[in-house]
């Protein structure tokens, strides 16, 4: 670890406000001081397999606020646990986060989280930060839900300028990215079979007559469960259920079938 590395380890830790004009004498000494003290580390400290470690995980979460990373690191020094990788999976299997925007549906995600990690041995320290679980979720839902122009290039979608304009609305009221729940919702749907219904169930078989049941996305009634999961979500976005069923196909025939012939087709007869 190099003495760049090492200073800026301690201002996270530490809440250094470089910013504040009034302490500026008192930060001059503050940093001289973490000059002095690099310096007179053991040897064996500054070579640490952790500290080093500690380094490259702070750059990973400098899309966070500074409680939240000093949080993550103290977890991580503590534990050896990169807590924010569990909850953003935890929040991504949700189906519900990238919809919500309330105070009442995130504390609800927030307490369910907090309990299934609770209910795990190995985050059993996870008792004590409940408001720190909330404040991460919705840093984390904000990163996912901004910059929603940016999707429409990432994820190579062309839509109508009404289609567009129908996305830029829903982020306006509600500060919701429907692009990424939509990606993330194909994912999740594509993994748990059980949210099918029966009549998009087929089964196909494999060499040596196995089995396996694929998703049906031809048969066009109510594909992906979209009005049973759309009615929990505010009226202006239920009203919009057809154009995100469109962005879903997309997503589904490219990302999931390997079918973009089908894509075009369905486009063409929508």
């Amino acid at each position: 670890m190099n003495i760049e590395d090492y200073i800026l380890l301690r201002k996270i830790k530490e809440n250094f406000n470089e910013h504040d004009l009034n302490t500026k004498v008192n930060n001059i000494q503050i940093l001289i001081g973490y000059i002095f003290d690099f310096y007179n580390l053991p040897e064996e400290e500054i070579k640490s397999k952790k500290i080093n470690k500690i380094v490259p995980y702070q750059k990973e979460l400098s899309f966070f606020s500074d409680d939240i990373i000093k949080w993550l690191i103290e977890i991580f020094t503590q534990y050896n646990i990169k807590l924010d990788k569990e909850l953003a999976n935890l929040l991504d299997k949700n189906i519900y986060f990238l919809l919500s925007n309330s105070e009442t549906s995130f504390n609800k995600i927030s307490y369910d989280i907090y309990t299934k990690l609770v209910a795990r041995k190995k985050y059993i320290f996870i008792e004590d930060y409940p408001l720190e679980i909330l404040k991460f979720m919705k840093e984390y839902h904000k990163l996912k839900s901004n910059n929603y122009r940016s999707s429409f290039s990432k994820y190579g979608l062309s839509l109508t300028k009404k289609e567009k304009e129908k996305i830029q609305k829903i982020n306006t009221l509600f500060n919701i990215n429907l692009i990424e729940w939509i990606k993330n919702y194909v994912v999740v749907f594509s993994k748990n079979k059980s949210m099918w219904s029966l009549g998009h169930k087929k089964y196909i078989t494999l060499d040596g007559n196995t089995k396996e049941c694929i998703y049906d996305y031809k048969y066009n009634r109510n594909l992906f469960e979209l009005i049973t999961v759309l009615k929990k979500a505010q009226s202006e976005i239920f009203k919009e259920r057809k154009l995100i069923e469109k962005i879903m196909m997309y997503f589904w025939t490219k990302d999931i079938a390997n079918d973009t012939k089908y894509y075009k087709e369905y486009c063409k007869n929508r």
